[in-house]
């Protein structure tokens, strides 16, 4: 687990957990929704709970901002970084966004249209 937040999204409580496995293989973006979990479930192991996003190797950190309507990632490497490191060369971590409402649809679930709220607690990997 490189980065994880937990938000509300149109009504929906989703964790949003970034995984990645190195400079050579892709990362995954996991997204699980709440309100299918019972106390007992172990819901990223349960392919049902959960969906899983293939993204290029690197994402780390997530942040959920209650003011925006995305979802903000950070690249641990840049796109043109070197292998092996050359001193000196510039390595410029690569920025992206997701629309939360897309991560609501992503998990197939209706947005509940009564409750407006989007707060959020967000955590940074290390």
């Amino acid at each position: 687990m490189q980065g994880a937040a937990k938000t509300n999204i149109e009504g929906v409580d989703v964790l949003i957990v970034s995984a990645s496995y190195g400079r050579s293989k892709e990362s995954r973006l996991f997204l699980v929704n709440f309100d299918e979990c019972s106390e007992e479930d172990a819901p990223m192991d349960d392919e049902m709970k959960r969906k899983k996003i293939m993204y290029p190797p690197g994402m780390e950190d997530v942040h959920v901002s209650p003011t925006s309507e995305y979802v903000w990632f950070l690249t641990e490497f840049g796109k043109k970084e070197r292998l092996p490191f050359t001193p000196g060369a510039k390595n410029r971590r690569v920025t992206f966004a997701i629309k939360k409402s897309k991560i609501v649809d992503l998990l197939g679930v209706e947005a509940d249209s009564s409750d407006s709220s989007d707060s959020s607690d967000s955590g940074e990997g290390e």
